[in-house]
């Protein structure tokens, strides 16, 4: 492994990613998704999941490890990677879905990026990129966290993730 892995890996937002990544894949596997997923000591990815479901066939999920807004009824991921997942999805023509794993509400939440509704972008600034909302109203549970989950995530967040 490169030396540039390495400090990718070490990075707190790619450990507190990969324990996401990790409580989205059990569920999922509860559910009865087949899941591809690419080796962590690869580094950075295209893509965090490939899922099968015979009911459903082949979607990506892209995995956030953050919690909610608590001035708005919303989340938000960077504008680029909003933009990035919705060219991904034109060039695989595969279905790609956004899942928050969200420690203050204690739950997994997301949904397909063609269903979700964009509320608003809060605009870059110092330290932070631009931001793009998403409504709470246009996700769907997906599963609850545990209270271990949710005390590990709370360690591991040292996001400045504006709330």
């Amino acid at each position: 492994m490169s030396n540039d892995n390495n400090n990718f890996m070490s990075l707190a937002t790619t450990v507190l990613g990969s324990y996401g990544e990790g409580i989205v894949v059990d569920r999922l596997k509860q559910k009865g998704y087949k899941i591809a997923k690419f080796d962590e000591e690869d580094g950075s990815h295209p893509i965090d999941i490939l899922t099968w479901h015979r009911d459903t066939g082949y979607k990506i999920v892209e995995v956030k490890t953050k919690p909610r807004m608590t001035k708005y009824a919303c989340t938000g991921i960077d504008v680029a990677d909003w933009y990035n997942y919705q060219l991904q999805q034109l060039n695989l023509n595969m279905p790609i879905i956004i899942v928050w794993v969200d420690y203050l509400t204690k739950t997994i939440y997301g949904n397909e990026i063609a269903l979700l509704k964009p509320s608003h972008k809060l605009p870059a600034s110092e330290g932070r990129v631009e931001i793009q909302l998403f409504e709470l109203s246009s996700m769907i549970h997906i599963g609850n966290l545990t209270d271990d989950e949710v005390i590990k995530l709370r360690q591991l967040d040292s996001s400045t993730y504006e709330r």
